[in-house]
């Protein structure tokens, strides 16, 4: 899988992830900064993103992102 794909993907999952831990009134924005460690080619059948919010907050909220591989390896 092209490595733009895989950012998009991050991009979209820390998106989500940080608008959950929103406050009611709160408006989100864009992504100010994002960055990426490619590991190893994301081959197999499909690709799985899971997010965790490391600190929410009132204006930037910090997310940690992992992409794994249909064979359970950190890509």
């Amino acid at each position: 899988m092209h490595g733009g794909i895989l950012g998009s993907l991050l991009d979209m999952t820390g998106t989500l992830a940080a608008y959950s831990s929103m406050q009611q009134g709160q408006v989100g924005k864009g992504t100010m900064n994002m960055e990426i460690s490619y590991l190893r080619p994301a081959a197999g059948e499909w690709v799985e993103a899971t997010a965790e919010v490391k600190k929410p907050g009132k204006t930037v909220t910090t997310v940690a992102i992992d992409i794994h591989s249909s064979s359970g390896k950190l890509v």
